[in-house]
């Protein structure tokens, strides 16, 4: 099952439009450099902006037993809730970020400690009067930040509200909180990036550039690398103001920490390393970039079907020819691909034709004459003719009736000889960062992979011997298609793949696999109802790449929001009615009526926040906290919330659905009311790669 990303409502897997709200459905996927969950809707990953690719085989997605996750904290709840409230009002005209209208958005991705943004201090940043504002919660803020965010005439606050996500996603805070990255006047497409002190409020903001589409800060907040008009890289001194455009025809890129090296690769395929104004060609004609080292010292890449590596100061080095996707890669160098091979099956070979000699001595018997009366001189003669017809008649009938049984095995023959099974069969391969491994020829789907050490979980076929059958004993051709398919292709095993080590896991039917990230355990649903969405949560421990007896961890778990925290926890639901349940850690009951997409965990702070008795008609509910020991309440009627470096709680309070205003307060140990009429809660980006790629427009 899938979840509709603006509703809610469970859909079949492979559904593309919600047949409630309309709303596009995209698919659940893992990036393939980093391994952070995201989706089909963005270009680039949210975590580390490596490019996301769909090459995994027909089947379950990559990574789809991970379900639902946790979705991007209580904004995605407020905003799903506004549309919800709104969603017969057309706008007037759509804020534009990289060409693509902003709609609602609810991402529905682990959050583990996105609360809080980039940069230290104290602060928060929010709109309001079509402004972004900056404050450390002294008295003498707020401080405006923008000076015209949207052209005003034609874009109200509801608009607004829909794209405060993305606001955040391109604004960036320096790591020692004195430089804020930030958008200002947007202008359809063009997306202008600005900068500005917040220390020292009487300096005017400085731009960047217009027309960025993605954009990095290196660590000491000195240089930014960006991509303006779509297709040219540039990177701009913050010391000198200048700007130096690096590479025209520019597609994607990665930059190191310190904003020395860049990795780029362009329109025609080809991958290039530059620094200090040189450049270096990798490779040409490459068809999929897979990934790059964080460092950007290797990069791993498939080019005219084969499956390179190439290192700093290296030959590149040729993994395997014939690849089709890569599953997976490690900062070690080790791989996980597939290889495919189309196969046809010809029915004819499951058939023993034992009919075949008889069958050809065969041939259309003569019916006899009929013997009329008039051509005899008595009746007895005719009487004797009549009596030798009949039983010339009876024999005829029943050789006609034998000749007719032939003519029919002869049409199937013919078509069993025409008819084949067209099939594309998978191998997983193993690459250990010097030679690769056979894992299986018969891979059917990857249900989900660790992301620090190499780990996967994968189903294969488990294909039994089919026995041939005798022609005289079947009917039809789809009697033997019908044989071969379900030896062949009906019945699958799950396993797991320790580097090249393949084990069975003792499962039923097993839905929601999640892993952590070091590898140590595999949690799954078992043993669930066709008609339920809750089933028995096990676990199983891996030991020496091997797992271990599975351990029933809870039971009547929810299958579709299983999630580790960022300290490793495992977060799950119970007893869960219109996306409201029982929440879990680690089989400790947090809070009942917890609505399932608004939980955060802010790790530097220790805090995992949710909304109780959430209301989707007020786009409103009541925001909790725990620490590890009571649930603590922190406000009624919060719309959106977010946390500050240093821990402390921002939330909108007492939000208006018609006119997407409410009141912003600070909670640190209580409320104070910071100000009026803000329209939305903006929480900067931590990623590294800035980018308002894959925002879905309209209704």
């Amino acid at each position: 099952m899938v979840e509709c990303p603006k509703c809610h409502k469970q859909l079949e897997d492979g559904t593309k439009f919600c047949d409630n709200c309309g709303a596009q459905v995209f698919e659940t996927i893992f990036c393939p450099n980093c391994g952070a969950k995201t989706s089909t809707q963005f270009a680039f990953c949210q975590s580390c902006g490596a490019s996301i690719q769909e090459d995994a085989p027909a089947g379950k997605a990559a990574g789809a037993g991970k379900a639902a996750g946790a979705a991007a904290g209580a904004a995605g709840a407020a905003a799903a809730a506004a549309v919800a409230a709104a969603k017969n009002k057309v706008p007037k005209k759509w804020l534009m970020f990289g060409g693509i209208a902003v709609a609602a958005i609810v991402v529905i991705v682990l959050i583990t400690s996105l609360l809080g943004g980039g940069g230290s201090g104290s602060y928060g940043l929010y709109i309001k009067d079509k402004e972004i504002f900056y404050t450390t919660f002294s008295k003498d803020d707020p401080m405006q930040v923008t000076s015209r965010l949207v052209d005003s005439s034609g874009v109200d606050a509801y608009q607004l509200a829909d794209a405060a996500y993305t606001i955040g996603s391109f604004s960036y805070m320096s790591d020692d909180g004195k430089l804020l990255f930030f958008p200002d006047k947007i202008d359809g497409s063009d997306l202008t990036l600005y900068y500005r002190d917040v220390t020292k409020e009487k300096e005017e903001p400085v731009k960047i550039d217009s027309a960025i589409s993605r954009y990095a800060v290196n660590d000491k907040a000195t240089t930014v690398t960006y991509l303006k008009d779509g297709e040219s890289l540039y990177q701009f001194d913050i010391k000198s103001g200048e700007k130096n455009k690096v590479k025209s025809d520019v597609s994607t890129f990665y930059v190191s920490d310190d904003g020395s090296k860049i990795i780029y690769m362009n329109e025609e395929g080809g991958i290039y390393s530059w620094k200090g104004g040189e450049e270096e060609k990798i490779d040409s004609e490459v068809t999929t970039l897979y990934s790059v080292a964080k460092d950007l010292s290797k990069v791993t890449y498939i080019k005219e079907g084969s499956l390179y590596q190439k290192a700093d100061g290296q030959d590149k080095v040729k993994i395997d020819s014939d690849v089709s996707s890569v599953l997976r890669t490690y900062t070690s160098g080790e791989v996980y691909y597939l290889k495919s091979a189309d196969t046809e099956i010809s029915l004819m070979d499951y058939v023993t034709d034992d009919m075949k000699a008889a069958d050809d001595a065969m041939t259309q018997p003569e019916r006899p004459e009929y013997p009329y009366s008039f051509n005899y001189d008595t009746y007895e003669e005719y009487e004797a003719a009549y009596d030798q017809y009949q039983q010339d008649y009876e024999a005829y009938q029943e050789a006609y009736s034998a000749y007719r049984q032939k003519l029919s095995r002869d049409n199937m023959r013919e078509n069993l000889s025409d008819r084949t099974l067209s099939q594309t069969q998978y191998s997983l391969y193993y690459f250990n960062g010097t030679e690769s491994t056979l894992v299986t020829d018969a891979f059917c789907s990857d249900d989900a992979s660790a992301s620090d050490s190499p780990l996967l979980v994968f189903e294969a076929y488990e294909q039994s011997s089919v026995d041939k059958v005798k022609l005289s004993e079947i009917s039809s051709i789809y009697d033997v298609q019908a044989m071969v398919e379900e030896a062949l292709f009906s019945s699958t095993q799950v396993y797991v793949a320790a580097g090249a080590t393949m084990n069975a896991l003792d499962v039923t039917d097993a839905t929601s696999f999640t892993i952590s990230d070091d590898g140590s355990a595999i949690y799954y649903i078992d043993d669930m109802s066709e008609d339920k969405d809750y089933g028995d949560l096990y676990k199983v421990a891996i030991s020496d790449g091997a797992p271990q007896s599975p351990e029933m961890y809870d039971s009547d778990v929810y299958a579709y929001s299983i999630y580790f925290l960022s300290d490793g926890r495992l977060c799950y639901y119970k007893d869960v009615k219109e996306n409201k349940g029982e929440l879990f850690v680690d089989k400790t009951s947090i809070d009942y009526d917890v609505q399932l997409y608004s939980v955060s965990y802010n790790e530097d702070s220790k805090q995992l926040l949710y909304f109780v008795d959430w209301s989707s008609e007020r786009s409103c509910g009541t925001l909790k906290r725990w620490t590890g020991k009571e649930a603590e309440k922190i406000a009624d009627d919060v719309h959106d919330f977010s946390v500050t470096a240093d821990g402390k709680i921002l939330y909108l309070y007492d939000y208006s659905t018609n006119y997407y205003k409410g009141e912003l307060y600070l909670f640190n140990k209580e409320g104070e009311k910071l100000d009026d009429d803000v329209v939305a809660i903006i929480t900067p980006s931590t990623s590294k790669y800035h980018t308002a790629y894959g925002v879905g427009g309209g209704y």
